[in-house]
C-alpha cells in the first residue's frame, strides 16, 4: 500500500481549489452629490430643478433613494422623489420677498447615508412678475409677427407642427417681434413670458396662453419706384426700378388718356420696362405701374408720369 506524505496531500488540495483573493470591503452606498441644482423665480414661486444621480460614490447603481434634503436659507422644503432622475420643486416665494435666498440640496441612500451638498444657487426675490397680456400672432411679409402689452422684455416659446412640447425660441424687447423662420402655409403656436432683472439674475412670469397662426402670403411686393416715360420712335418708352423682393413675378402697366381713368394696358411682364406703341401722335398719356408676386398679390400703383406721343 502506497502512503501519500503530508506535502503531497497539501499540493493535491491546492491544485483542486481556486484562490478567491482577499475579501472586498462592504459597499458604502453613498449617493453621488447633485451637481446641477438651478432655480428661478417664476410668478409667485421659486422653481428649483436638479437631477438625482443614479450612482453611488463607489460606482454602484442606485435604484432607490432614502430622502432629499432641499433647503432655502436653511429651511427644509418637502420634496417627493423615490429614485434617481430629474426633479422639479415649486416653492412659494412670498415669505422671502425682497430678500436674497440660497438653495442647496443633498440626498441619502435608503440606509440614510447622505451625499455631499450640491452646488449652491442664490436668488434675489422680487414682487411677482405679471404675465404679458394681449398676445397676438399674425402673418407678416417677413414671417409671423407677435405683439403684446404689459412687458418690456419677454421670452418666446414656439411649437411647430408635429411637436408635442413648446421650446424656448428667442428673447425679445419692446412690444413686438417677427419670427423670420416661419414657413408659408405652416401652422405655429406661441407663448411668451415676461422677464425682469432680479439682482444679478432674472425673474420671470408664468407663460401666457398659447396663440396659433398659419402663415399665409397675402402681401404684395413693394410699389414700383423710379417710373419714367420718354417719347420715342412712334412709341412712348417706359422704365422703372426693378423690385428687389424675391417673390416678385412681374409688373402691370396702367394707362390713362387725357382726364380718363387708368386701365390695364397690355399683358403683365417680367421686364422693368415697356414700349407703348399703341399711341396717337400728339395725344397725352399718363402711366402708372404695379408689381405682382407669384400668388397674384398686386401692389398699389406707382406715382403717375405723363408723356406726349411723338
Amino acid at each position: 500500500m502506497r502512503v501519500r506524505t503530508a506535502p503531497a496531500l497539501a499540493a493535491l488540495f491546492a491544485s483542486g481549489c481556486g484562490y478567491v483573493g482577499d475579501p472586498l470591503p462592504p459597499a458604502l452606498n453613498i449617493p453621488v452629490a447633485v451637481a446641477d441644482l438651478s432655480a428661478v423665480q417664476r410668478g409667485t414661486a421659486i422653481v428649483a430643478r436638479f437631477t438625482i444621480p443614479a450612482n453611488s460614490t463607489d460606482g454602484i447603481l442606485l435604484r432607490r433613494i432614502g430622502a432629499v434634503d432641499l433647503r432655502v436659507n436653511g429651511e427644509a422644503v418637502p420634496v417627493a422623489a423615490a429614485g434617481p432622475g430629474p426633479v422639479e420643486v415649486s416653492i412659494p416665494a412670498a415669505r422671502w420677498s425682497g430678500q436674497t435666498v440660497e438653495l442647496v440640496v443633498k440626498v441619502s441612500s435608503p440606509k440614510e447615508k447622505w451625499s455631499d451638498e450640491s452646488n449652491r444657487v442664490t436668488l434675489v426675490i422680487v414682487p411677482p412678475v405679471a404675465a404679458p397680456s394681449g398676445l397676438r400672432a399674425e402673418s407678416h411679409p417677413r414671417g409671423v409677427r407677435l405683439s403684446w402689452t404689459g412687458a418690456a422684455r419677454v421670452r418666446i416659446w414656439k411649437r411647430p407642427p408635429n411637436r408635442e412640447q413648446f421650446t424656448e425660441f428667442a428673447v425679445a424687447e419692446g412690444g413686438e417681434w417677427i419670427d423670420t423662420d416661419a414657413v408659408l402655409d405652416t401652422r405655429y403656436e406661441y407663448q411668451i413670458q415676461a422677464l425682469v432683472t432680479a439682482g444679478s439674475g432674472t425673474a420671470e412670469s408664468e407663460r401666457t396662453e398659447a396663440v396659433a397662426v398659419t402663415r399665409v402670403d397675402r402681401f404684395p411686393p413693394p410699389v414700383p419706384t423710379g417710373l419714367t416715360a420718354v417719347p420715342g420712335l412712334n412709341a412712348i418708352e417706359l422704365a422703372w426700378d426693378r423690385s428687389l423682393e424675391p417673390d416678385t413675378a412681374g409688373y402691370v402697366v396702367y394707362r390713362a388718356e387725357a382726364g380718363g381713368e387708368f386701365v390695364r394696358h397690355g399683358e403683365p411682364g417680367a421686364a422693368a420696362n415697356f414700349s407703348d406703341r399703341a399711341v396717337r401722335s400728339g395725344a397725352v398719356y399718363r402711366y402708372a405701374v404695379s408689381a405682382v408676386d407669384r400668388l397674384g398679390n398686386e401692389s398699389a400703383k406707382s406715382s403717375a408720369v405723363e408723356a406726349t406721343a411723338p
